[in-house]
């Protein structure tokens, strides 16, 4: 008398084989693949202004909705863009009155 064990003459479920995970191999970092929007807004903003901007005018391109509604960054903010500053390559060369001006070094 069989016991109903017909199932174990089917392949084995594909689950097991594709799902496992190779030792060894590093995943990729999970992170926007252009970086999150500060970086991209202090990409396109030192590309606007030939590789040089003042803090003011990163702020206008990282947020806008703060600068042209009258407002100013607030220094956590300002903090943030220079994080992502650095992030991208950029450094600051010099100051303009109370402002630094920021530099995307191409050397890298």
């Amino acid at each position: 008398m069989t016991h109903g064990h017909s199932h174990g003459l089917q392949p084995s479920s594909s689950h097991s084989a594709n799902r496992r995970h190779v030792a060894g191999v590093r995943r990729r970092w999970r992170g926007v693949a252009l970086g999150g929007h500060l970086q991209r807004g202090c990409r396109f903003c030192l590309a606007g202004h030939n590789g040089e901007a003042t803090t003011g005018q990163i702020a206008e391109w990282c947020r806008p909705e703060i600068v042209y509604a009258g407002g100013k960054p607030t220094a956590i903010q300002i903090a943030k863009h220079a994080r992502a500053l650095r992030s991208i390559g950029a450094r600051k060369v010099r100051r303009e009155g109370r402002q630094w001006v920021w530099r995307l070094d191409n050397s890298e």
